[in-house]
């Protein structure tokens, strides 16, 4: 009897805290906090705050594996493969005087650009002034085969897309003196006007390019560079033409795609033999001259980002301080399918040619085959 009321008496415990705990309000675990918003959309896509700043950051590049088979009469280097990784890093942040910027460029570890921008002033490592053709289609395929200079100038917008730029840029990339003793002691000068029409852009820079170094009995002598240049810009088709001419500053006839990527090297070797010479004790007797006219094509293919490149340059160059000449034609057409969203796949076919009196005529051809995860 004791057993069965202890029983009941438990049974009825239990029914009454069960029916208590039912008029008890229900307990529910705090919500989660609302992730904080990371993105910049101010800046565009990819761009995200750096925690506990007001800067937004964007990471971007690529990573690649190719494989180069050359010929030429020397039979040098026919093999080769390698290796290429390039990180960019962008930071933008708004300020009183505009978006104030930075840009660095790592190539396979070594700087390839730093620069800031603010309101029209740029200073540090970037592409010179000078440069039209190369942003376009470098980025794939070509590394920097243009000029990478550390420059000082600034941009004035003429409305829309046209512009005004004017500045200074350390000369070392374009320093092409081998007398005795002779050092440059001005920067390079360098301006150029861009003027778009719908798909057309015109581009015009000049440059001038101090040889030699100043002494008791002689002056400076100077050199200077000029270019002119149209990209047309439609639908899936982008194109450049351009024609550069250069007197005792013959660096910078390496910018517009003659670059040693797309001619297997001929180009600037050319360009090196062919070194502007001033020597104080001959009085100005050996300025040389070059000039050189470039043709690029890139037709996009597919939505995935596939497309189909070439590229061809004719360089002439005078020197006079060997009484030679020299005559490179160079042509490159590749392809660069996207199997993937970021992959790409990329052969391509490069030749040149060396002509005039110099000793270094002769020809070569590099077949490539670049594999790139970009992201």
């Amino acid at each position: 009897m004791k057993i069965s009321t202890l029983a009941i008496s438990a049974v009825a415990l239990i029914a009454a805290g069960s029916a208590f705990a039912a008029d008890l309000p229900a307990k529910k675990a705090a919500p989660a906090a609302a992730p904080a918003a990371t993105g910049c959309p101010a800046f565009g896509a990819g761009y995200f705050a750096i925690p506990g700043g007001d800067t937004c950051i964007k990471f971007s590049g690529f990573m690649r594996g190719f494989y180069n088979q050359g010929y030429d009469a020397a039979a040098t280097a026919p093999v080769a493969f390698g290796s290429y990784f390039r990180l960019i890093t962008e930071v933008k942040s708004n300020t009183d005087m505009g978006t104030l910027y930075g840009y660095a460029r790592l190539n396979n570890g070594a700087v390839g650009r730093a620069f800031v921008d603010i309101a029209g002033v740029r200073a540090g490592l970037a592409q010179s002034n000078f440069s039209f053709y190369g942003l376009d289609f470098e980025e794939r395929y070509n590394h920097d085969a243009y000029i990478q200079q550390n420059v000082l100038s600034y941009t004035a917008s003429l409305g829309g897309s046209n512009s005004l730029t004017i500045g200074v840029e350390d000369q070392t990339g374009t320093a092409n003196v081998s007398s005795t003793n002779a050092v440059a002691h001005t920067p390079d000068l360098v301006g150029n006007i861009r003027i778009a029409n719908g798909p057309v852009t015109f581009h015009l820079s000049g440059a001038s390019h101090q040889l030699s170094a100043y002494s008791a009995n002689t002056s400076a002598a100077m050199g200077y560079a000029s270019m002119a240049g149209v990209k047309y810009s439609q639908g899936d088709t982008t194109a450049f033409l351009t024609g550069t001419y250069a007197y005792g500053a013959l660096g910078f006839l390496t910018n517009p795609a003659i670059g040693s990527k797309s001619n297997a090297g001929l180009g600037n070797a050319t360009i090196a033999g062919a070194t502007a010479v001033y020597d104080a004790d001959k009085a100005l007797a050996y300025i040389n001259t070059g000039y050189v006219v470039g043709v690029a094509v890139k037709q996009n293919m597919d939505k995935m980002g596939s497309y189909a490149f070439g590229q061809a340059n004719y360089l002439g160059v005078n020197d006079n301080a060997n009484n030679v000449t020299y005559q490179v034609q160079s042509a490159e057409v590749g392809y660069s399918w996207t199997p993937v969203k970021n992959l790409q796949v990329i052969p391509s076919i490069a030749l040149a040619t060396v002509g005039g009196t110099s000793n270094y005529n002769g020809s070569a051809s590099v077949a490539r085959l670049n594999i790139t995860r970009s992201f």
